[in-house]
C-alpha cells in the first residue's frame, strides 16, 4: 500500500476506489480502532484538468491554482455542515504539497453501481428502498442546507451491507440467465445486500441562492437537459438524476445512451428516452410514471421532492388505472417494430459475450468529461441578483481569495 506523508495516524488496508484526480482507501484510525474511508486527491492533475480543451465547454479557461484550491476547500465546508443519516459524513481533511486528504466514514459495502453490476437490476421494493433514501439526503441538502448536489449518479452512492437472505421466489421476471437471486426484502431494513444508503462526493455540490446557480456541470448521462443547453438551473437537477438512478437500477441499464458524445447530449437535452421492451414490461405503471415526471425535460414541470414522496409509487399506495389513449395517430406497426428492434439490439450487443456487463453501458454513459464550473455569468439587468447571491455564499467563498498555505484539519 502507497505512504503517504501527513497520513502516520491511518493504517491504509486496501484500495477501494478511484476516479479522475484521486484514490479512495480503507483505512484504520489507530487512534480510535476504527475503520474510516480517505480519499487522496492528487493536486498536480487537478491542476493539469483544468486546461479548456478537456471541458465540453471549450473556451474555458484555466483556473489558478488558488481557485482549484477554493473548490478543494469550498467542498470540505459543505461537508462539514452537512449531518445526515443518508449522507456519508466528513472526519476530518488535511493537505500535503502534492495531496488533499478527505477521511470520511466507512461505508463497507462499497458503490450501489457495483451492486447493479452484480445483481443486474432491483425489485421494484428494493429499488425503492434505495431511491427513497436517496431522496431523503437529497432533501435534507435542499431543505435545510441549500445544497445542490449536481452529480446524483450509482457511483457517488454507497451503502452499508446486509446479509442476503435467499428467497423462496428469486426476482427474474423473464427470461434472464444472468440475474442474481437479491435474496428476502425486509421493509424498513433492504435486501439484495444493500442496508442503509448514503450519498457521496460533493466535488461539484454548489450553495444555492433563490433556488437558482449559475455553473454548468455534472455528468451528461445524469445531468439535467437545462444544464446540457448552458442555462441556469436549480435543485430540481438532482430531481433529474433520482430519476436517472431510479430508472438504471430498475431495469439494468441507464435512460440514455450513445457511443456518440453529441448524440447522448442531444438526447439528455431533448429528454428522450423509452421504457425499452421486454425490460420495462413487467415494471408497475406507477414507476413508470414517477420516472416520466422526474425525467421532464421542463425544470418547471419536473416534480419537486414534496412530489416525489407523494406520489404512490413511493407511498407503496394503488395507482390510478391507466387512461384510455388520446385520439392522435398511432406510429405504424411497420415503424415501430422498427424502432424497437433497432433499440433492442443495440441493448443486446452491450449485453454481448465482448462486453462484461451493464458497467459499461454505465461507462459509455457518463465518461464523458465533466463540465467545468464557469465563473458566474453577470446578467444584464439582473446585477443585484449576483450581488445577492455573492454575499449569501460569502461564507463559502469568501476562501478563493485565500493563497496557498497550511492545510486545514479537524
Amino acid at each position: 500500500m502507497p505512504y503517504y506523508p501527513g497520513l502516520e495516524r491511518y493504517e491504509i488496508l486496501e484500495k477501494v476506489g478511484d476516479g479522475a484526480f484521486s484514490n479512495v482507501y480503507k483505512a484504520l484510525d489507530t487512534a480510535t480502532d476504527k475503520k474510516v474511508a480517505i480519499k487522496v486527491v492528487r493536486k498536480h492533475e487537478l491542476t493539469a484538468s483544468e486546461n479548456g480543451k478537456n471541458h465540453l465547454h471549450p473556451n474555458m479557461k484555466k483556473k489558478t491554482k488558488a481557485t482549484e484550491r477554493a473548490n478543494i476547500l469550498k467542498e470540505v465546508q459543505i461537508m462539514r455542515n452537512i449531518k445526515h443519516e443518508n449522507i456519508v459524513q466528513l472526519t476530518q481533511f488535511s493537505e500535503s504539497d502534492d495531496y488533499y486528504f478527505l477521511v470520511l466514514e466507512l461505508c463497507e459495502g462499497g458503490e450501489l453501481f457495483h451492486q447493479i453490476v452484480k445483481l443486474t437490476y432491483f425489485s421494484e421494493d428494493l429499488a425503492r428502498h434505495v431511491i427513497v433514501q436517496v431522496a431523503q439526503g437529497i432533501r435534507y441538502l435542499h431543505e435545510e442546507c441549500g445544497v445542490v448536489h449536481r452529480d446524483i449518479k450509482p457511483e457517488n452512492i454507497l451503502f452499508d451491507p446486509i446479509p442476503i437472505v435467499p428467497s423462496t421466489s428469486p426476482v427474474n421476471t423473464f427470461d434472464d440467465e444472468d440475474k442474481e437471486d437479491e435474496g428476502l426484502f425486509v421493509p424498513g431494513v433492504g435486501g439484495g445486500g444493500i442496508g442503509r444508503v448514503k450519498i457521496a462526493d460533493f466535488g461539484l455540490s454548489k450553495v444555492i441562492w433563490d433556488n437558482s446557480t449559475l455553473t454548468p456541470c455534472g455528468t451528461v448521462g445524469y445531468t439535467a437537459p437545462e444544464i446540457v443547453r448552458d442555462q441556469k438551473y436549480s435543485k430540481s437537477v438532482d430531481m433529474w438524476a433520482i430519476g436517472c438512478v431510479l430508472y438504471t437500477i430498475l431495469c439494468g441499464f441507464p435512460p440514455f445512451y450513445d457511443e456518440s458524445i453529441r448524440a447522448l447530449t442531444e438526447k439528455v437535452a431533448r429528454g428522450q428516452f423509452t421504457f425499452l421492451s421486454p425490460w420495462w414490461d413487467p415494471i408497475s405503471d406507477s414507476a413508470k410514471d414517477l420516472i416520466r415526471n422526474l425525467l421532464c425535460v421542463d425544470p418547471n414541470e419536473r416534480y419537486t421532492i414534496e412530489e416525489f414522496f407523494e406520489h404512490p409509487w413511493v407511498t407503496n399506495s394503488p395507482f390510478p388505472p391507466k387512461k384510455p389513449l388520446s385520439a392522435h395517430p398511432l406510429p405504424t406497426k411497420a415503424r415501430t417494430e422498427k424502432v424497437v428492434d433497432a433499440r433492442t439490439q443495440a441493448i443486446k450487443d452491450l449485453f454481448s459475450p465482448g462486453v462484461a456487463s451493464i458497467k459499461e453501458i454505465l461507462d459509455i454513459t457518463y465518461a464523458v468529461q465533466r463540465m467545468g464550473e464557469e465563473k458566474s455569468r453577470k446578467v444584464p439587468g439582473n446585477r443585484k441578483q449576483v450581488d445577492d447571491e455573492a454575499g449569501f455564499i460569502g461564507g463559502y467563498d469568501s476562501i478563493s481569495e485565500e493563497e496557498d498555505g497550511e492545510g486545514e484539519g479537524e
